[in-house]
């Protein structure tokens, strides 16, 4: 019998290690790729924060959002919507971001703002919406915008709590999932029915 020679035994011996190695980096590959890439059409994504020429695409999205929403049977006012876009992209308390691919349409956002509690001085930092178009979902969007919004809330001084909230019964489950997944908890529960 012939001898086996030294490197063959040691890619024999060791393949596991060197196969759950490569796993491991084909992993971190696919983690790094998320970061830049969206699965699974491929297409670039950039979150930066909003700005004044995003929002008519930005009203569009909350349109979208609305219809989508239990929110939908109540009327939708762009009005409305725009003055209060206006007014958080003119205060420093304020956190508005959007996830645009490289065709450069808006596929995302997220708005949240640091307010005080109605009954005390105290601050804390409530979200108004995060957003991720149906046909973009499944990927990493919503968890970048989250990721940021956090990023954003540890730079606020003096916000006691971080509240975020999921009344639009869209994809709740998974909502919750993916708050857990930053240290979120659930805190009261709200109840909604018709007059």
């Amino acid at each position: 019998m012939q001898e086996m020679p030294l490197h063959f035994l040691f890619l024999f011996l060791f393949r596991p290690i060197i196969l759950s190695a490569q796993v491991q980096v084909i992993i971190i590959i696919n983690q790094v790729a998320e970061v830049l890439w969206l699965p699974p059409n491929g297409v670039h994504l950039i979150i930066r924060p909003m700005l004044e020429k995003d929002i008519p695409s930005v009203i569009v999205l909350g349109k979208a959002m609305h219809q989508e929403s239990a929110y939908r049977e109540m009327t939708f006012s762009e009005k409305k919507c725009r003055r209060l876009i206006d007014y958080l992209l003119s205060t420093t308390e304020s956190f508005e971001v959007v996830a645009v691919n490289d065709t450069g349409e808006l596929c995302g956002m997220m708005i949240a703002a640091m307010t005080q509690h109605y009954f005390s001085e105290d601050y804390f930092i409530q979200d108004y919406l995060v957003y991720v178009r149906p046909e973009d979902r499944g990927g990493t969007i919503a968890s970048r915008l989250i990721g940021k919004f956090i990023e954003w809330a540890k730079q606020q001084k003096g916000a006691k709590m971080l509240m975020c909230g999921i009344s639009t019964e869209i994809d709740t489950e998974k909502a919750v999932r993916l708050y857990e997944h930053f240290g979120f908890h659930q805190a009261g529960v709200l109840m909604r029915r018709n007059p």
